[in-house]
């Protein structure tokens, strides 16, 4: 059967008579063309037809008062309309031919390779700024302008090239080494002292030291300088040491002598919600305001597919836990102690490196409030890099 055959269908008829052969020759005779005839015995026989053949061969049959049964109907024209009825079917291979022409021409996936010490995240992040996202075209990512783009948002990478594999664009980068980062800075640069102090100790491993043990040293002063004096030249560079001193710092907390504690759990609540690329979509009615009464435990799941490609949809959980609390009073010595490790804290998260050596601390209690008033004494880092001016050579400074 030819594909012209196929397109206007087949239609194959069970012949059940006296004298089938005769049927046949007459059928013949009226200028109707057999495709196919079987004999199966003197009384039945199978015969195929064209579709637009069909109907009058039957109606030639039964005046000769046989019996005619349409056993198959074959062909893409039947196929075709047998689709027709099952429109669920019709509509999901329709489906699957625009994606299957569509997604090929969009981005589906990122993979990032080459980095090392840039996180992963980082890089998408630009990346998705710079035009390369879920759902862009790739014509449009291997492009050199996308390509340039990204380098110019992250100039601690060195090179970056843009591939395409699939519905998959694999980002490859290369980073720029540390000292070639530092170069790129440029620039003569000195150490400056950050805070009033006695110098305990001065490590100098590039520059000239402008300061010594035992010496006191104002804020903004030039410690160590990124100038040396060779004799017949003078070396610019960037200074580079540690400085120490003797500081002492102030500080004035307080706190309230009374306070609200978690007594019991007495309901809850989950809501879940669909984050699709930017946007999010809310699975629950209501609004997301929490009560002062109320932990919130957050939890996503992101979509991956096998492989460890990870789809931009993410199902995100959140529990909310209501609770009862009651106002309960603070001793005086838990107060101190709250107080006193707060300070210690606060002022050590202050320093580039140190520790306190020596505290004076007063605890005054006022009305509803608590107030710890101290003096502390401190051996921390103070150096800090800062650009000089450039000298020039014949003695201005630019």
């Amino acid at each position: 059967m030819s594909i012209w055959t196929s397109l206007a269908g087949v239609v194959e008829l069970a012949v059940e008579g006296a004298d089938v052969p005769a049927g046949l020759s007459a059928l013949t005779a009226a200028g109707v063309p057999v495709l196919r005839a079987t004999a199966h015995d003197e009384l039945h026989a199978s015969i195929t037809l064209r579709r637009a053949d069909a109907a009058f061969a039957r109606e030639l049959f039964e005046r000769r008062g046989d019996t005619v049964e349409i056993r198959r109907k074959i062909g893409i024209y039947f196929a075709f309309f047998s689709l027709l009825r099952r429109p669920v079917l019709l509509v999901g291979m329709l489906a699957y031919l625009v994606l299957t022409l569509y997604l090929p021409t969009k981005v589906l996936f990122i993979r990032v390779e080459g980095n090392s010490s840039i996180p992963t995240a980082q890089i998408l992040e630009q990346a998705a700024a710079c035009g390369i996202y879920f759902g862009a075209d790739r014509s449009e990512v291997r492009s050199e302008r996308l390509k340039n783009a990204l380098l110019t948002a992250m100039p601690v990478l060195s090179w970056a090239g843009i591939n395409t594999s699939g519905c998959t664009a694999v980002i490859t980068v290369r980073e720029r080494a540390t000292a070639e980062r530092e170069e790129g800075s440029g620039g003569v640069s000195g150490l400056y002292a950050l805070r009033d102090g006695v110098i305990l100790s001065a490590t100098v491993t590039a520059g000239t030291s402008l300061c010594k043990p035992g010496q006191a040293v104002k804020a903004g002063q030039l410690l160590v300088s990124g100038y040396s004096d060779r004799g017949y030249v003078i070396c610019a560079q960037a200074a580079q040491g540690e400085i120490y001193a003797f500081t002492t710092r102030e500080l004035t907390t307080i706190a309230m002598q009374t306070a609200s504690e978690k007594q019991s759990y007495t309901s809850g609540e989950t809501k879940f919600s669909l984050l699709l690329g930017n946007f999010r979509v809310n699975l629950y009615f209501g609004s997301r305001n929490l009560d002062t009464t109320c932990d919130r435990i957050y939890a996503e799941y992101p979509l991956t597919l096998p492989g460890g490609f990870v789809l931009p949809v993410t199902l995100v959980r959140e529990e909310y836990l209501y609770y009862t609390d009651s106002a309960t009073s603070v001793s005086e010595q838990r107060e101190e102690e709250i107080l006193t490790a707060f300070a210690a804290q606060y002022l050590t998260e202050q320093m580039i490196a140190g520790e306190i050596l020596c505290a004076q601390e007063q605890l005054e209690s006022g009305e509803g409030s608590a107030t710890l008033v101290g003096s502390y004494a401190c051996r921390e880092l103070i150096s800090r890099s800062q650009q000089e001016e450039i000298i020039l050579p014949n003695g201005q400074s630019d």
